[in-house]
């Protein structure tokens, strides 16, 4: 399959690997492009002249009702390995990690993030039925 070479190629390729998934939003950097695919349930794809790194959405707390989005690392893609199918295998393969994540809340029944409960709770039932304060 095809290597990409240049800025151009990075940003087409982009493109097309967000197209081969359900929703994505596409942002051009300074550094390159960034596709958020299946928003806070998928992965953050960078694309610079290094190659592909994708990342896993999270948040971090700043203070009570304070959370700033973030995100971790879950793997990259070097520019001499970069083709299509290779950015939508590691894409799909950090999605289907990231939903891994989700846990349903023992009152609400809601799948929810480990960054938005603690245990088996998510934080709204905890503060509802459990009397914690975030």
């Amino acid at each position: 399959q095809h290597v990409v070479r240049s800025s151009d190629e990075l940003r087409a390729l982009a493109e097309r690997v967000g197209k081969r998934f359900r929703a994505f939003t596409m942002t051009q950097t300074s550094l390159g492009v960034t596709l958020n695919i299946n928003g806070e349930r998928g992965v953050i794809a960078e694309f610079t002249r290094r190659g592909v790194e994708i990342r896993l959405p999270t948040v971090r707390w700043d203070g009570p009702y304070s959370p700033v989005p973030t995100s971790q690392p879950y793997g990259e893609i070097g520019w001499s390995d970069l083709t299509e199918d290779a950015v939508v295998t590691l894409c799909r393969r950090g999605c289907a990690a990231r939903r891994r994540l989700f846990v349903k809340c023992r009152y609400c029944s809601r799948r929810v993030p480990p960054e938005h409960r603690d245990g088996s709770v998510c934080h709204g039932c905890q503060e509802r039925f459990e009397g914690v304060v975030h």
